[in-house]
């Protein structure tokens, strides 16, 4: 088998691993990682606890997010990542229609969230962030699921409806699942029911491109 061909049978793969979840609109995707929690699971623990608490939209939990040390810069997390940018570029030029001759995806950071008991994180978007993965680690039973808010809210705001949580809806995932959609969509968990704690890895990708519309190397 030619270079080529075993590119196109890593892309078919990978293609075939993504399920458009479709919340609202096809903007969402999903897909599944294998991850060896009981190894990762010191490496977590250690981001989160090496990071000064202080405001943070993870009530009931922690956050690495403001830890200079991130996920994607770790060889435990190599694997993982070198894989997660080949879902992105299909995704976004295949599942979104971008350009795959003018536009890199990058990442700009990671970070790590662990939710307690009764845990959970507000609500919120990533600004200035094309695309988002977040990566489900650790997923107990009750653990309280990504809840996506449908963008379309004064579009249906003619709707009737008599249940102040209308404009949002549960994605359901398991250990292992990672859910990927654009920066600016609205979104929050709902609260850890289980008397586990609940793992979260989330990489915010850029988009980039320059002025004459050249590939970044």
């Amino acid at each position: 088998m030619g270079v080529n061909n075993k590119s196109n049978a890593k892309m078919e793969q990978i293609v075939n691993q993504i399920s458009v979840v479709n919340a609202h609109s096809p903007y969402m995707f999903k897909v599944h990682y294998n991850f060896d929690w009981d190894f990762l699971y010191p490496i977590c623990n250690d981001l989160v606890n090496t990071t000064p608490t202080g405001l943070s939209l993870v009530s009931n939990g922690h956050t690495s997010h403001q830890n200079k040390k991130q996920p994607h810069k770790l060889p435990e997390f190599k694997a993982y990542f070198v894989w997660l940018k080949e879902v992105i570029r299909e995704i976004a030029t295949q599942g979104m229609g971008y350009s795959n001759t003018y536009h890199k995806y990058t990442i700009s950071n990671s970070w790590c969230n662990v939710h307690y008991p009764e845990g959970k994180t507000h609500t919120h978007n990533h600004s200035n962030t094309f695309m988002v993965a977040a990566a489900y680690l650790k997923m107990p039973e009750n653990g309280g699921y990504f809840m996506a808010h449908d963008p379309l809210e004064q579009v249906k705001s003619f709707y009737y409806h008599d249940n102040p949580e209308w404009m949002w809806t549960e994605i359901p995932v398991i250990s292992g699942d990672i859910l990927i959609f654009p920066g600016w969509m609205k979104h929050k968990t709902g609260i850890n029911k289980s008397g586990e704690e609940r793992w979260v890895l989330t990489t915010n990708f850029d988009q980039q491109f320059d002025e004459d519309g050249n590939f970044l190397k």
